[in-house]
């Protein structure tokens, strides 16, 4: 068989190129496919060398989880949490080496994370607020996990009210529709549509809004709020 280098699949569309980079995931050949621009963002403001606890929240495959690996130090914790077994397996199975061997793959449901208060002082979460209605009680789970001082970066849909951000969503709904018909694991999305001002209404006064982004015409939104007071208010 004939080997496929990163060049060849970046030209790739793109559900040929997700499976493309998995192949060489498995493999090893090569090294880890690049991020999206939404991803990178969410890197540079994770801090994560300076950072004692990680939790990426909705970590999938991990491909983001082993890109925060190669950037802490051999004392951070890093935790990845999935509410699909299949996609932790697949991580798992993804691990090459010893700093991503490193990494703490559990299974957890959004709303209820195994650890103690005020347990991380970096949380990432990858798409998770948008598949359920319960989102504040998301929102209300990574409060209480958060050390005062320490940062949320939360990567979510936003509203489709542009034309860039409804074609977005339509790519992406035939690509997760062509996941399930092949049995590959998948995640709902979009059951709810929380605005940046609604997230950070359910967060206030506890954190304050650092700064947010969008791309794809606000299909994406990416948004870092810090941990500003010293006792947490979902607490009672």
């Amino acid at each position: 068989m004939r080997e496929v280098g990163m060049e060849q699949v970046m030209k790739m569309p793109g559900i040929a190129k997700e499976q493309a980079y998995h192949s060489i995931h498995k493999t090893g050949k090569t090294e880890p496919p690049p991020v999206f621009p939404w991803q990178q963002w969410a890197l540079s403001h994770l801090e994560a060398d300076s950072a004692e606890n990680i939790l990426h929240l909705g970590c999938g495959r991990g491909a983001l989880t082993r890109k925060i690996a190669s950037t802490i130090s051999v004392h951070t914790e890093l935790v990845g949490v999935d509410n699909s077994f299949e996609l932790l397996h697949q991580a798992e199975a993804l691990t090459r080496n010893r700093t991503e061997r490193r990494i703490q793959w559990l299974m957890g449901n959004w709303d209820h994370i195994f650890y103690p208060d005020q347990s991380f002082d970096r949380i990432i979460t990858d798409f998770v607020l948008t598949t359920t209605t319960q989102w504040p009680v998301v929102l209300s789970e990574l409060s209480r996990l958060t050390r005062p001082g320490g940062r949320i970066i939360l990567l979510t849909h936003g509203p489709r009210d542009t034309f860039l951000a409804r074609i977005a969503h339509r790519i992406w709904y035939w690509s997760e529709t062509y996941r399930r018909f092949t049995g590959l694991p998948t995640r709902p999305c979009c059951v709810s549509h929380p605005t940046i001002a609604e997230i950070v209404q359910v967060l206030s006064p506890q954190f304050a809004l650092l700064t947010s982004q969008q791309w794809l015409g606000g299909f994406v939104e990416g948004l870092l709020l810090e941990n500003v007071g010293p006792s947490n208010p979902f607490l009672l």
